[in-house]
């Protein structure tokens, strides 16, 4: 027969209970706090929930409150019902049905794999992850483009990889931001090559936080904001059409970033904006290295590129 060293599940769930009867409240066992939260609202409610203590916290965010996806090689498309009687009734075979099933706050599992979408419109705070460590594995072929807005507060990315199965006849962006919102991808990889038009577009005043993305394939830029703002770290910005970053009136903060590579210049700045370079990399852009109105603002310490960059660096150091 079958031998482990742990107890069985059903015995420690028994000692739980015992201790909870002993101890009170503050032992109750995670099974029946998880029970209790799943009557609350993911957002503010579940949210708030979760500041009472460490167990509270492991309740709200537990991964049965999750929508998981499954991608197109389980053949959940073809067989929804299947699908459903298999993963339980909380699995969806699409981003845009768990979009749409979603609540406010709530958080969206990608399983690795490929998955196949035309246009995601996001209307609501909500998180998209990949259940790998690879951002690679877990892939969204965008045929359309995903679209954030009218979000009050915040959407978040992790561990994916967006990008252009085949060549689309439209021009428009991988991910575009409009209004008031904040985006914060971390170990994103954006690939709009494929599609004319900027790999990634914020405008009306949204708040861009990249950390460990790559953002590249971009025809007409890498990453282009309008009255917004751009928070990047630890990121690369390569192999864009035209120029890496393009500001016009806002604010870039880049740090630890390399932009690289790109056919037009690495950070075009135009209007009245402002510009902070810390331990960045810039080289081999065959439009130069800045590009910028009078009435900008920069400030650049501690970042090195190729000969032409390093002069711009300079001259930009002086005028602090």
């Amino acid at each position: 027969g079958e031998s482990r060293w742990q107890k069985p599940q059903v015995v420690e769930e028994r000692e739980a209970m015992q201790i909870a009867l002993e101890k009170g409240y503050n032992a109750a066992p995670l099974k029946v706090v998880i029970n209790i939260v799943s009557f609350l609202a993911p957002c503010p409610d579940r949210l708030r929930a979760a500041e009472v203590c460490c167990l509270w916290a492991d309740s709200a965010e537990h991964a049965s409150f999750h929508l998981r996806v499954l991608p197109v090689e389980s053949g959940a498309r073809e067989d929804v019902n299947a699908m459903r009687q298999r993963y339980g009734p909380n699995t969806y075979a699409s981003m845009k049905e768990a979009i749409a099933a979603a609540q406010p706050g709530d958080t969206i599992a990608l399983d690795p794999g490929h998955h196949w979408e035309e246009d995601l419109p996001i209307d609501k705070p909500l998180r998209f992850y990949g259940q790998t460590d690879d951002p690679t594995r877990c892939i969204i072929e965008l045929t359309g483009a995903l679209k954030v807005q009218n979000v009050t507060t915040q959407v978040h990315f992790s561990g994916l990889t967006i990008r252009r199965p085949r060549r689309v006849p439209k021009q428009r962006a991988c991910l575009s931001v409009a209004g008031r919102t904040r985006v914060s991808l971390f170990s994103v990889n954006i690939n709009n090559e494929g599609a004319s038009g900027v790999a990634l577009f914020a405008s009306g005043g949204a708040t861009l936080q990249l950390y460990n993305c790559i953002v590249r394939g971009g025809t007409k830029g890498g990453v282009a904001t309008l009255a917004s703002t751009i928070l990047a770290a630890h990121c690369a910005v390569r192999n864009n059409g035209g120029a890496g970053v393009r500001v016009l009136e806002g604010l870039a903060y880049l740090d630890n970033t390399f932009i690289v590579s790109n056919e037009g210049c690495a950070i075009s700045m135009m209007g009245a904006c402002s510009l902070a370079l810390n331990y960045c990399d810039i080289r081999d852009n065959k439009g130069g290295a800045l590009q910028m109105s009078e009435e900008c603002v920069v400030s650049a310490r501690n970042s090195v590129g190729d000969r032409q960059a390093e002069e711009t660096l300079a001259r930009c150091a002086q005028l602090e």
